[in-house]
């Protein structure tokens, strides 16, 4: 069987490349039970990169598919093109600061060839500081599938989407059929792809599954994910509330279209998300970060729209869309928003355990 690795990657991002490439080819050295290449698609940077993919593909003859755009093509084209040097059974899609932990390659393909036809596979990860040094731990439990320590393989597509829905927007943790992929980019086409502004990875995989509802998750920690350092925060200004509302409609609009408006799916992985993410101390925390009157008033038309029928989204994140954001930056540079929610604590429910979605 043969594994393609699949990279796109972008200005800035020479150092983790190498650290990835260097840790695939480590675990290649001492021997992985198929054939594996590594495809990077570089969305014109300058930083080096093409220099130093010149040098590993001297060094090592055959392993390595690189293109250069000359201009960025922005994130789906380049996420397009990468499959598109691939010419392997299966490609993993790595985000270029992320990186496949010891022994993921040999276990992921083991996995792989014990599953023959199965259109891919969602595989756990831990998370990591930004520098790659201090280990955070896993993702949170109420994220994962129940009894996430096991191995689950899924014969029905809304039973995967049920269970891994919530991990379809980060591409470092997918593995999919390449032929299937290339099928459904043909079906779905540029054009609708390009309706999807933040995830049309998601989309394509969810098509995927839907095609061919034959899905694994994969319980160990194959993937070190580097956290603090999303490029579209940055491209965004660090505007944390205007990051949190263009992904919840985009991610609105993928679910809808793959499951059909109001998904009692999408509905679960929103109350599995929605304490992460979306809580009302969540919510004041980007509106005190950085916040415009226009923002304040997307935040409250967006949110509501999303997360409407969530009881907590009452109680807790509408209140503090409804409070102006310099109000609550005064709250946060006296302390009063902590005060005021331990104050509040003995009236408001109890979260859910970790693990178990509420409302459900």
């Amino acid at each position: 069987m043969k594994l393609s690795i699949c990279i796109p990657t972008h200005d800035g991002r020479v150092a983790p490349l190498r650290a990835a490439i260097d840790g695939i080819l480590a675990q290649i050295a001492r021997g992985v039970p198929g054939e594996v290449e590594v495809c990077v698609s570089d969305n014109a940077s300058e930083d080096g990169t093409a220099d130093m993919m010149r040098e590993y593909a001297a060094d090592y003859p055959g392993r390595f598919v690189y293109r250069r755009n000359e201009t960025n093509l922005r994130f789906l084209r380049n996420l397009l093109q990468v499959f598109s040097l691939a010419s392997g059974d299966y490609c993993w899609l790595l985000s270029s600061d992320d990186q496949i932990a010891e022994g993921g390659i040999a276990t992921a393909l083991e996995t792989l060839q014990a599953h023959p036809g199965v259109a891919g596979m969602t595989v756990c990860a831990s998370r990591y500081d930004k520098e790659m040094q201090h280990e955070i731990g896993p993702f949170p439990a109420r994220l994962l599938p129940e009894h996430w320590e096991q191995m689950h393989v899924y014969r029905s597509a809304d039973d995967a989407f049920r269970d891994c829905g919530a991990f379809l927007g980060y591409i470092s943790v997918l593995i999919i059929d390449r032929a299937l992929w290339q099928e459904v980019a043909a079906e779905v086409g540029e054009e609708r792809l390009g309706s999807f502004r933040h995830f049309p990875q998601t989309f394509m995989i969810g098509s995927v599954i839907k095609k061919h509802p034959y899905w694994i998750w994969h319980p160990e920690m194959l993937v070190k994910c580097r956290t603090a350092n999303d490029a579209l925060i940055e491209l965004m200004s660090n505007n944390l509330i205007k990051y949190h509302i263009e992904t919840m409609e985009d991610g609105s609009r993928v679910w809808a279209a793959l499951l059909g408006p109001r998904s009692p799916i999408h509905r679960t992985m929103t109350r599995k998300v929605y304490p992460l993410t979306w809580g009302g101390g969540a919510v004041a925390g980007y509106k005190a970060a950085s916040c415009t009157p226009r923002d304040e008033a997307a935040a409250l038309v967006a949110f509501t729209r999303n997360l409407y029928f969530l009881p907590d989204f009452w109680k807790s994140t509408f209140p503090v869309l409804l409070l102006p954001r310099a109000l609550i930056a005064v709250g946060f540079k006296y302390g009063w928003a902590k005060k005021l929610r331990a104050v509040t604590a003995p009236f408001r429910r109890p979260r859910a355990p970790e693990g178990h979605a509420s409302n459900v």
